[in-house]
């Protein structure tokens, strides 16, 4: 393997977030960053938000999410350039992180960590309960944001974007599938 390769997947390994016992009271916790990585990130910033864990998965495809599945789940990634100038984090949607009892100011958090240099072992964190909640970290000015991954896009009639919430399918009863007719003729 090249050294080049090894360094990229290294970084982005440095990046995952992971799940583990905080204490009996609570079951489950993250770590948040030491005080060295817990700074606003001075570089360039990209942010993805993704649908499911699986797009996390999906997204960060140099991660091996099964090494960390007995700990909890794929809740976001992120990956930092070698002289830590740009960092590009995905996070799971609020519904997904809300139903595992955590937020996207935590996850931003404990990625932002990994974007100021914390490594992977997540060695000096603290381990919190997933519950804990925590400020909305300081972000750079330059903060660019990507279109949800998979992106969902509906259409008005103007073609101009609108949100998805209020359509309905064109289909009149979802429950009813037409499949075509066959005819079997029988040869003597």
């Amino acid at each position: 393997m090249s050294t080049l390769k090894a360094l990229a997947i290294a970084a982005t390994l440095i990046a995952t977030i992971i799940p583990v016992k905080a204490d009996a009271a609570s079951g489950i916790g993250f770590f948040l960053p030491p005080a060295e990585f817990d700074k606003p990130y001075p570089g360039e910033l990209t942010i993805q938000r993704v649908a499911t864990e699986r797009d996390v998965q999906d997204v960060c495809p140099s991660i091996n999410f099964k090494a960390h599945s007995k700990r909890g789940p794929a809740t976001a990634c992120s990956s930092v350039n070698k002289d830590r100038s740009r960092c590009y984090i995905v996070i799971v949607s609020d519904r997904i992180l809300k139903a595992l009892g955590t937020s996207y100011a935590f996850a931003l958090k404990h990625e932002l960590g990994h974007c100021n240099g914390w490594a992977g072992d997540h060695k000096g964190g603290k381990l919190v309960p997933m519950e804990t909640r925590v400020a909305m970290p300081t972000l750079p000015a330059s903060t660019k944001y990507l279109p949800e991954y998979p992106p969902v896009v509906c259409i008005a009639p103007d073609w101009k974007p609108e949100p998805c919430d209020s359509r309905k399918p064109f289909w009149p009863e979802p429950n009813v599938v037409l499949l075509p007719t066959i005819t079997v003729t029988q040869s003597k």
